[in-house]
Order: C-alpha cells, then sequence, then structure tokens
C-alpha cells in the first residue's frame, strides 16, 4: 500500500512538473513571436 501510495505522488509530481515546463515554453514562445511582429 505505501509503494503504491508513493507511485501515485511521483507520477503526481511529475505532471506538475511538466505541465509547469510547458506553460513556461508556452511563454517564450508567445515572447518570440510578439518580438517579430
Amino acid at each position: 500500500m505505501g509503494t503504491f501510495l508513493f507511485l501515485v505522488c511521483f507520477l503526481i509530481s511529475v505532471l506538475i512538473r511538466t505541465f509547469a515546463y510547458e506553460k513556461e515554453r508556452m511563454k517564450e514562445y508567445d515572447y518570440a513571436t510578439n518580438k517579430e511582429a
């Protein structure tokens, strides 16, 4: 049971990290496109 809980917490942290990384990348992408326009 403890191992399952650890796996769930690990997956959630990975998802949050991936989501935050994608958000940062989108921000940089918007900045680049705005600079060109």
